[in-house]
């Protein structure tokens, strides 16, 4: 055989061989290679299934992955529309009580405390303290837990 066509029988032979070898997690024992479904041999072909090594040096399939990061999105989404309407209703009943005092003190600054009882129970407010002082009048009242003061003036 002479020189040329040893060198091509000697790179048909390393053509032949799989490039990467399995490795094994201690010297001298083999990798275990287990059986998969026909499905994910098809899957893996078409590059849609990773494999994983574990620790004995088997494979796994990665799968499952992608619903639990959906499920963490879901929950996180959750988590923020709640807060969100947490926020716009206390938002909403900071509002209502800036109303309803305003309301309140120009119906006390006309007609005294129970005008302004009256029209903060209208705008489903609770009149929580009125004070008149000459001709300005004082008031808070108190909207789901929201606070709000309003002073008004009977007079120029």
């Amino acid at each position: 055989m002479s020189c040329q066509a040893a060198q091509v029988a000697s790179s048909a032979r390393s053509l032949a061989r799989p490039v990467a070898q399995p490795v094994a997690d201690t010297p001298g024992r083999p990798v275990a290679r287990t059986p998969s479904h026909p499905v994910v041999v098809a899957l893996r072909r078409q590059g849609a299934v990773a494999l994983t090594r574990t620790r004995d040096g088997s494979r796994r399939r990665d799968v499952g992955q992608a619903t639990m990061l959906l499920l963490a999105c879901v929950a996180i989404i959750a988590v923020v529309a709640v807060a969100a309407g947490a926020l716009g209703a206390r938002l909403v009943a900071r509002q209502r009580a800036h109303t309803a005092a305003d309301a309140a003190a120009l119906a006390a600054a006309a007609a005294g405390a129970p005008a302004a009882r009256r029209l903060a129970e209208t705008n489903r407010a609770r009149l929580v303290s009125f004070v008149e002082d000459g001709d300005t009048v004082t008031v808070v009242v108190e909207v789901h837990g929201e606070r709000a003061t309003a002073r008004a003036t009977n007079g120029p």
